[in-house]
């Protein structure tokens, strides 16, 4: 494979960083702008905007040859093998993203691609909403350009995940490469650039690929927020909240990892709710508001909600609930949702078969205790034959990732209907088969 050469539309923040870090890395970049004055000052080693080392760099790569900047379309599709969208997307007043200058720039290079004989790729580095490439920008390039993805261009997208004060060492040492794409030239052709980086690459479709982007900017939003929370309780109780931060931060296992991470059902059991009503009570004793984490019982809440909404939308008469302690291997039902869900469809006058092998047992032991109390009518519901319950089932509700429910897809009939709380499955091509937090 030949050394790619580049080009790079929007010489704002990001495309700058990026061009010069390409450039360092050993190719052949063009940065490309609608505006003369921004061009010339690039082109003469002039930044206007600030970033450690990003001056002399930007100097290095123009000296080297590697480096140049153009306002001409034509030039940078003509002379290079693949262009990388980074112009901006701003906020319009309704929240979502303002592509009007990604469309104008993919407008543009579709033109200049009409009589290119070679296949271009189209990297789209901007953040854009979860379907726009597919939906949108490809079906114009192939519009304007009378060319197909796939055969007289490609289209990817590689989101940047650099931070301002620190961009060129991010660009470096990224802790992930993701590219989404359609075809696999297109990702080998686009990882290609970065086989000197010591970081792996991640190949998916390009909607994840766009929403990895939102999910992973607000994700650092909610944690920025979480911290910023608890620092307000803490000076209202005296408490040195860095201190307390900084010990959170040293559980790898729990707090600062994936666990937990994990589209599924809401969340329950002795602690957690417990915990976090008493330190809304705790602020409120102090006048302290706390709107993110006052928000996470009503968002469970909601996903308790949801998961109804899910089997009754399919007019069951009869329901199977597999699992109804709040963990597959305990027979706790203290703040157990699968408890909550299962009161709300007995009540609504559903036919509910519960199958949980630990909570029988437990009622079996003690048929007047704590386990009964909790279950009150719903202790006619659990059943006792797992394949007799399906059978007879209209909708099968997956709540436990247990091993004995592992073999309960193969048994469902094409008339009946799988809620998947836990995805227990991944065969998501069946068409009565249906998980909560994924397609």
């Amino acid at each position: 494979m030949t050394t790619p050469i580049i080009s790079i539309f929007g010489m704002g923040y990001v495309g700058v960083v990026s061009a010069v870090s390409f450039a360092k890395l050993g190719y052949t970049v063009i940065g490309v702008d609608k505006f003369l004055h921004k061009v010339e000052g690039l082109n003469s080693a002039k930044l206007n905007f600030v970033e450690p080392n990003l001056q002399q760099s930007l100097r290095e790569q123009l000296d080297s040859g590697r480096l140049s900047f153009t306002t001409s379309v034509e030039k940078a599709i003509r002379d290079t093998d693949m262009s990388l969208i980074s112009v901006g997307t701003p906020s319009l007043s309704t929240g979502a993203v303002d592509t009007t200058d990604v469309c104008h720039v993919l407008t543009q290079i579709a033109q200049s691609l009409r009589d290119k004989e070679s296949t271009h790729l189209i990297v789209m580095r901007s953040t854009v909403a979860p379907g726009h490439g597919s939906a949108s920008f490809i079906p114009l390039i192939e519009a304007i350009s009378d060319k197909t993805e796939g055969e007289g261009f490609f289209y990817a997208h590689n989101p940047e995940f650099l931070r301002e004060g620190s961009a060129l060492d991010d660009f470096l040492h990224p802790s992930e490469t993701l590219i989404g794409c359609n075809h696999s030239q297109a990702f080998e052709r686009l990882s290609s650039l970065y086989q000197d980086i010591d970081a792996p690459i991640t190949q998916t479709s390009i909607t994840v690929s766009e929403m990895v982007k939102y999910v992973d900017n607000s994700w650092h939003a909610l944690k920025v927020s979480f911290a910023n929370e608890i620092g307000r309780v803490c000076k209202s109780l005296g408490i040195d909240g860095h201190e307390v931060m900084e010990i959170f931060c040293h559980d790898r296992k729990l707090n600062l990892s994936e666990y937990y991470l994990k589209p599924g059902f809401a969340f329950g059991g002795s602690c957690l709710p417990k915990d976090l009503r008493g330190l809304l009570a705790l602020a409120n004793e102090h006048s302290v508001r706390l709107p993110v984490l006052d928000a996470i019982l009503r968002t469970n809440l909601h996903q308790i909600q949801r998961a109804y909404n899910l089997i009754v939308a399919h007019e069951p008469k009869k329901v199977a609930l597999l699992g109804v302690a709040f963990k597959p291997s305990s027979d706790d039902l203290r703040e157990s949702p699968l408890l909550t869900l299962a009161k709300r469809l007995y009540q609504s006058d559903y036919e509910l078969a519960i199958i949980d092998r630990n909570v029988r047992q437990s009622l079996l032991k003690a048929p007047d205790g704590v386990i009964a109390e909790q279950l009150g009518p719903l202790v006619s519901t659990l059943g006792e034959d797992l394949d007799e319950v399906i059978q007879s089932a209209d909708v099968i509700v997956i709540g436990h990732a247990h091993p004995d429910f592992e073999s309960v897809i193969a048994k469902v009939g094409s008339h009946q209907h799988i809620i998947d709380l836990v995805r227990i499955c991944d065969d998501y091509q069946m068409e009565n088969y249906e998980g909560i937090g994924w397609s």
